[in-house]
């Protein structure tokens, strides 16, 4: 598995108001192959956040040490075309195949450990994908 650095930042107006959400989500925009695919994360504007690909599938990673929280989201790199990035034809967007969130103490302590948000994110990383199969 590779850690990545994808370009983010946050959804165009049309895609939030397609999806009735009042603030816009973080996205991110992975290469794969020829195509660009976009991952619609859900972060916060102030999270930390990590990505990892293994083939076609990206894990992406938010921590939140100061409302302490942390949550994972696996992606599949699929077929589904951008709808609205329709006049760029390599443009596709993520398939969103499982997620895991936790954000009490006691909630982050059972899933991680004693030490929780202060692993090292790639720990983090696999003890929350135990979560996500």
């Amino acid at each position: 598995m590779k850690r990545i650095y994808p370009k983010t930042g946050l959804e165009c107006s049309e895609r939030q108001h397609k999806n009735s959400r009042y603030n816009p989500s973080r996205v991110a925009v992975v290469r794969y192959g020829k195509r660009l695919y976009t991952l619609v994360t859900g972060h916060g504007s102030n999270d930390d956040e990590c990505f990892w690909q293994s083939g076609n599938t990206v894990y992406a990673l938010t921590m939140n040490t100061g409302l302490g929280y942390c949550g994972l989201t696996v992606f599949s790199l699929g077929d589904t075309p951008n709808e609205f990035k329709a006049d760029k034809p390599n443009r596709f967007d993520a398939d969103r195949i499982a997620d895991v969130f936790f954000q009490a103490d006691h909630e982050i302590e059972s899933a991680l450990g004693k030490r929780g948000l202060d692993l090292a994110p790639s720990t983090i990383r696999t003890r929350l994908a135990e979560y996500c199969y």
